[in-house]
């Protein structure tokens, strides 16, 4: 049986503290991005919606222009992610790490697909 990739993830609160020593640790493997241009996504928070309510991530931190995320698979795999309104306000940026080399990878693909 397949399982789509969002049902494969789950919330996981994590405080900037331990969010910030994860992605300084060297456990986050792969890392993977995506600059969606403004006519994908009408403004920030309308993206920012979607990506956590599609792949079930948490907020870790919200800033004016910037949010950082938290997640982990059903097999403990992190997935941390920064989501940013580029300098210029012309789309939003997404780099997302994973302690799983195809997990990130994956989660781009599927962010194209709903954003």
């Amino acid at each position: 049986m397949l399982f789509d990739l969002p049902s494969l993830i789950f919330s996981y609160f994590m405080c900037s503290t331990n969010f910030a020593d994860l992605l300084a640790s060297g456990e986050l493997c792969d890392a993977k991005s995506i600059k969606l241009p403004r006519a994908k996504t009408p403004d920030f928070a309308t993206a920012l919606t979607a990506i956590c309510n599609n792949l079930h991530l948490a907020f870790v931190e919200i800033l004016e222009d910037s949010a950082s995320l938290h997640g982990c698979s059903i097999q403990q795999q992190h997935v941390c992610m920064l989501v940013k309104e580029t300098p210029d306000r012309a789309g939003v940026s997404v780099n997302c790490k994973s302690s799983d080399a195809s997990l990130a990878s994956n989660i781009i693909d599927e962010i194209r697909s709903f954003v």
